[in-house]
């Protein structure tokens, strides 16, 4: 509404501001006698007031021309801020400004800018060209050459409302409102040259002593036509009268309200009835459906979407109905299974127990007939040397008697282990350990196995391994079986590494390396399962059950600790296992990986 009504009172004051400079104009160009009695809104002297005066009841303003040459017209302060917007504003045609009086009363104060036209040229070529050179953008010459295009004065006797001849300007004087002539605008000269009436020369007699031959004009400099040369000034009252204007408001506020309501009760309706009623069906129904009632149905005839939505629905219940009852018969179907499938596995689970409980007491009960074999065969191989003259055959018999015993003996005591480990129950018999003693046995009891294929343990602990607090038996069982492996698969004449050092502030680490044959990446995982070699050929090249490494798994973990292996196929391989520095003595349950105390 503020803007309607500001672009409405810009319009009126343009217009009139129009119409006073058109005005002038056309009182410009009537002849000398005709202007003297002709009125127009406002003189270039600016005697008109810029008040409001009352017409009719109606406000209307009476603007004034404002000319920059003239500093006897006492500027506004709103003039002045104009003058300074169009200077600095070539292209701004117009200048507006509410304020309110001191009655309250609502106005307006308007200025449109006078440019250098042509038209303007015609009377005030002069002036505008002091304009120009104030403004500083014409020199003294220039406005020397403007005043000669000027008309030659005519004598006092013929023109008796002649001024004299205006002083240039000093070319350093600046002035807001530049110096003008006085009198009155119709008595100023204009560029047309002036001639000596010679009809009646009685009536107007020219004394030769002032009479001047008119020279041929000088061309005037070229004045630019955005200079601001003056304005059109006024002050009127808003064309929206105050009461009207609250009443338009009132007006446009109960409209609004109206139309609000009105949009309110009709989107209202239309939810209501064509959006909330359906969406409040199918919520219905979904809630029936998520309390398990597959038969409920949704009943939508709207004709659009939502009947749409309601009949796939619909078809989706259907579907999840057939679905239902497939579901029950295959749950049925798998009850009996799972029926079956927990007998089987007590029977599995009992079997299993049974199996555990033969390999124990069948291991312990081969244990001690095959120790009795494998003395009497040691005392016979005694015996046999002791003799003057050995049987060498004999001996090798008592050799491989001795040999195959103990390959016996080591399988029936892995065989106990796991027996042990499966029935979840072992003792763990927590101790110091120093590691370098441990190492120092192990090479000593595998010796003999290295001296046969020329090899060498090479063992070695860093500085910062302290002594460690677990069972001295079951850490010397994995590393026998780490090192026990290297022997066999390593080349004659080859170095195998047993080494010891700190992993973090409460691990070791202990690794052996063999210059072996490697193993593949793949098979990582599959030599710690039990009863599983790399070769599981019939004419492998090396023996074994395939037990070790998975007991060694096993009793790491009842250690409480991890085991690992880095290996490359064809450049050896390397077995670690990372141990705690001190765990508690008690029983442990290695299928659940704990250490109880």
């Amino acid at each position: 509404m503020d803007q309607l009504v500001e672009q409405i009172d810009e319009r009126a004051a343009l217009a009139l501001a129009e119409t006073t400079k058109a005005q002038h104009l056309l009182w410009a160009s009537l002849p000398e006698a005709e202007r003297r009695t002709t009125e127009i809104p406002s003189r270039m002297a600016g005697g008109a007031t810029t008040m409001p005066v009352t017409a009719d009841g109606r406000f209307v303003p009476v603007p004034r021309m404002v000319p920059l040459w003239d500093s006897s017209i006492k500027l506004t302060p709103f003039e002045k801020r104009s003058i300074d917007h169009f200077r600095k504003r070539s292209t701004s045609p117009t200048r507006m400004e509410r304020f309110e009086a001191k009655d309250g009363a609502e106005l307006v104060r308007f200025t449109l800018a006078l440019r250098a036209e042509a038209s303007c040229m015609t009377c005030h070529a002069v002036e505008m060209g002091r304009v120009l050179q104030a403004g500083g953008k014409a020199t003294p010459q220039a406005d020397s050459a403007v005043a000669d295009n000027s008309p030659a004065p005519l004598d006092s006797a013929s023109t008796t409302d002649q001024q004299p001849a205006l002083p240039p300007a000093p070319a350093s004087e600046s002035l807001p409102i530049l110096a003008s002539t006085q009198g009155d605008p119709a008595s100023r000269p204009t560029t047309k040259p002036a001639t000596i009436p010679a009809t009646n020369p009685a009536t107007n007699p020219v004394p030769a002593a002032t009479t001047q031959t008119t020279t041929p004009p000088a061309t005037a400099p070229a004045i630019p036509i955005t200079t601001l040369v003056g304005l059109v000034s006024m002050e009127m009252k808003t064309q929206v009268d105050a009461n009207q204007l609250l009443l338009n408001r009132v007006f446009m506020l109960t409209a609004g309200l109206l139309a609000g309501t009105l949009a309110i009760l009709v989107f209202f309706l239309i939810t209501t009835k064509l959006i909330l009623q359906p969406v409040r069906v199918l919520r219905e129904t979904a809630e029936k459906v998520s309390k398990g009632d597959l038969n409920v149905r949704s009943h939508i005839f709207t004709g659009d979407e939502f009947q749409q939505l309601s009949e796939t629905f619909n078809v989706m219940l259907a579907n999840l109905k057939e679905s239902e009852d497939q579901l029950r018969a295959i749950n049925k179907s798998l009850d009996l299974k799972l029926g079956q499938l927990a007998e089987s596995n007590l029977a599995l689970y009992e079997s299993n127990r049974l199996k555990s409980e033969f390999l124990a007491n069948v291991s312990h009960e081969l244990r001690t007939p095959l120790n009795s074999i494998l003395g009497f065969a040691e005392l016979l191989r005694d015996t046999l040397g002791a003799a003057a003259v050995p049987e060498q055959r004999t001996g090798r018999y008592l050799q491989n008697i001795l040999t195959s015993g103990k390959n016996l003996l080591e399988l029936i005591n892995d065989l106990l282990d796991l027996a042990k480990i499966e029935a979840g129950r072992m003792e763990v018999r927590s101790a110091p350990l120093p590691l370098g003693d441990l190492f120092e046995g192990l090479t000593g009891i595998l010796k003999p196995l290295c001296e046969k294929k020329g090899l060498e343990i090479v063992s070695g602990i860093t500085s910062d391994v302290p002594i460690l607090q677990t069972d001295a038996a079951k850490l010397q069982q994995v590393l026998y079986n780490f090192l026990s492996n290297a022997i066999k698969f390593s080349p004659t004449g080859g170095t195998i590494h047993l080494n010891a050092e700190r992993a973090d502030s409460s691990h070791v680490r202990i690794s052996v390396s063999d210059p072996g044959p490697g193993i593949a990446p793949e098979k990582h995982s599959v030599i710690f399962e039990k009863f599983r070699q790399i070769d599981g050929s019939v004419t492998r090249e090396h023996g074994g059950t395939g037990l070790g490494l998975a007991i060694s798994k096993e009793l790491v973990s009842l250690l409480g600790g991890t085991i690992g292996v880095l290996s490359t196929e064809g450049e050896g391989a390397t077995f670690w296992i990372l141990l705690p520095l001190k765990i508690e003595a008690g029983a442990a349950d290695v299928r659940s990986r704990m250490v109880m105390a």
